[in-house]
């Protein structure tokens, strides 16, 4: 079973504005967002969707 899925970029806001409008669609809100991620689901609902900064940190490439 999915759970959630995983995105990496190197901008954060930009990220977060457009899958914002996207999780609006079927109206899945915000679960959290913190310094380096930001994830959208539901507690009991189909899974998740988070973006974050790369796992290596190499953001500025």
């Amino acid at each position: 079973m999915i759970v959630y899925v995983t995105i990496g970029t190197r901008n954060l806001e930009s990220a977060a504005t457009f899958y914002d409008e996207i999780a609006a669609e079927p109206g899945t809100p915000r679960m959290f967002t913190m310094d380096t991620s930001v994830a959208w689901g539901l507690t009991r609902g189909a899974a998740g969707l988070g973006v974050c900064y790369p796992f290596d940190e190499k953001c500025d490439q």
